[in-house]
């Protein structure tokens, strides 16, 4: 008997990873974040996208802060505390201003010290487009994201990526360094739309190997 109940609570902490895992895929753009009591509303182009993987019990992710891009993975401890040991960051921003923004972004999902495994706080609440998700570390600053993108301009989606010239070819590649998509210029925009959500990189190459 003492097994069928080490197996039920089992159960039931494996029902409830895959049901917060769940609220948690897909995309979420940053709404405001909160350092020191202050709201700092210029963040709308930073997003974060989460995957559940079952198997390991982890929520990765991947997202863009509009001068850098991010990835890591989340474990969830149980219905309002995530866990992880820093986050990987995959370019650095340059200290203007917008880079600035970016550190105290890093700083609360770091928990300000990515060497050591940290706790945050999450809640989720809302349905559909007015679906929030609030992640707070032991400091009290906190971060509010919507799955509604508030800006037009964002670093991971590039739709209709416009160049100067359309005299040559490209070649797109993901974070890996993998060619994914290479063809001839014939406008001056190139549509991603088929691409998976993630990193890639642009390569334009023209008689004068600009």
């Amino acid at each position: 008997m003492k097994h069928f109940y080490l197996l039920a609570i089992l159960l039931f902490s494996f029902n409830l990873s895959i049901a917060q895992g769940d609220l948690f895929t897909g995309e979420w753009f940053v709404q405001y974040i909160n350092t020191d009591g202050v709201q700092h509303d210029d963040y709308s182009s930073i997003f974060i996208e989460f995957d559940f993987d079952e198997e390991f019990d982890e929520l990765n992710f991947i997202g863009g802060t509009g001068c850098d891009g991010y990835t890591g993975n989340f474990e969830i401890i149980d219905n309002n505390t995530i866990s992880h040991y820093g986050i990987t960051r995959l370019a650095s921003c340059e200290p203007y201003s917008y880079g600035l923004y970016a550190e105290k972004y890093y700083d609360i999902l770091n928990g300000q010290n990515s060497q050591s495994l940290t706790y945050l706080n999450f809640e989720i609440i809302g349905t559909g487009t007015d679906e929030t998700l609030t992640i707070s570390n032991q400091f009290g600053d906190f971060i509010v994201y919507g799955r509604e993108n508030t800006t037009v301009t964002i670093f991971k989606t590039w739709y209709s990526y416009s160049i100067e010239t359309v005299d040559g070819i490209y070649e797109i590649f993901s974070i890996t360094g993998k060619r994914v998509r290479a063809s001839k210029l014939n406008s001056n925009s190139i549509n991603v739309n088929q691409l998976h959500s993630g990193l890639y990189f642009l390569k334009v190459s023209t008689d004068e190997n600009v």
